[in-house]
Formats: C-alpha cells, sequence, structure tokens
C-alpha cells in the first residue's frame, strides 16, 4: 500500500511540476499589438494556438556597421508558434513619430537620416534561432507606413502600414511565398 501511495504521488509531482511549455507567451517587452494580411490571408492563422509580440524601441545614434548615426526608432512585429518558436519577424527601422503617410524603402547597408523608413522580413526555422528567407522591399509598390497617433507623453503610436517584399535569400527551410504583399496592416505598441 505504502509503494502504491510513493508511486501515485511521484506521478502526481511529476505531471503537475514538469511542462515544457510552461510560461509560453509573449516577452514582458512586448505591448501592445498588430494584424495584416499576407497575401490576402489573415497573416498569423498558420500558427493556431501560437502568438504574437511587437515592441517599439529607441537606438541611439553611433558609428556602428548599420547603425544610424543620430537617435532613431523601430518597431518589430514577430510571430511565434504554439510551442514558443520564433517563425517570422517584420523590422521597420526609422519611424517617425510624426502623424502621416511616410515611403518605405529596402534596408541599405548603411543608414542615412534623410532616407524614408527601411523594412526587412525574416523567417526562422527549428526552434526558432536559426535563420530561413530573407525578404527585400519590391521598391516599384506602393509602400508605406502611416502614423496615425503619437503621443509623447504615453509614447503610445497607432498607425498603417502596406508592403511587398520580395525573397532576397531562402534558408533551409522556404515555406512562404517568394512575394509576400502585407495589407490592411494595423499595429498599436509603445516608442520605448
Amino acid at each position: 500500500m505504502i509503494r502504491t501511495k510513493s508511486i501515485i504521488s511521484l506521478f502526481l509531482l511529476i505531471a503537475t511540476s514538469c511542462s515544457v511549455f510552461q510560461d509560453i507567451g509573449p516577452s514582458k517587452y512586448s505591448w501592445g499589438s498588430f494584424s495584416a494580411k499576407i497575401n490576402g490571408k489573415v497573416w498569423g492563422e498558420s500558427y493556431s494556438g501560437g502568438f504574437q509580440e511587437i515592441r517599439g524601441d529607441t537606438f541611439q545614434g553611433g558609428n556602428a556597421e548599420n547603425q544610424c548615426p543620430e537617435e532613431s526608432h523601430s518597431i518589430s512585429f514577430d510571430w511565434f508558434n504554439k510551442q514558443g518558436f520564433h517563425r517570422e519577424n517584420l523590422i521597420l527601422r526609422k519611424i517617425p513619430l510624426l502623424s502621416g503617410k511616410h515611403q518605405v524603402i529596402p534596408n541599405p547597408s548603411k543608414c542615412k537620416m534623410t532616407d524614408p523608413i527601411y523594412a526587412m522580413f525574416y523567417t526562422s526555422t527549428d526552434d526558432g534561432d536559426v535563420l530561413g528567407d530573407i525578404y527585400t522591399i519590391l521598391p516599384t509598390q506602393d509602400n508605406f507606413v502611416q502614423i496615425d497617433n503619437y503621443d509623447n507623453y504615453t509614447k503610445e503610436i497607432k498607425g498603417k502600414f502596406q508592403l511587398t517584399f520580395v525573397i532576397k535569400s531562402i534558408g533551409g527551410n522556404h515555406v512562404l511565398p517568394d512575394t509576400l504583399r502585407l495589407t490592411e496592416g494595423r499595429f498599436h505598441t509603445k516608442i520605448k
């Protein structure tokens, strides 16, 4: 009888205390939400049970490679599958904190403060730490970010976007089409 109770107790202890997927969800750095369609389908619908993260950041200027010489702002949009593995990342660099419609161009190797917004799109494979496909903006399309509102006090920023990307480099697990058209994009986050 004691042996049976010990086995049951041990089983219950293991079953309730060990979970590989415990605390899967957005990180503490994520704030806000985003939505869009990719090639006419809701972005992220293939990640049933997955989650998104969005964060806005401020970067100090500097002389490092690919760094802007003056302070700039970015927004990063990420999708994770239900296991918490990173799958897709859209980055908008040099976000102006001014209302209006702003042009978006491919990310260059050298940042120029006079350029409009830069955009990049990446996929991740395996357990989320292996770079997959790399996409670049298709400059012949109407690519834009529209800032609807920026609150200087709360640092909240709201807006819309429309972007078209084409494949630049194919990674080990090519799953998305070679052309990605993001339409009806909306976001709400904070620039920290």
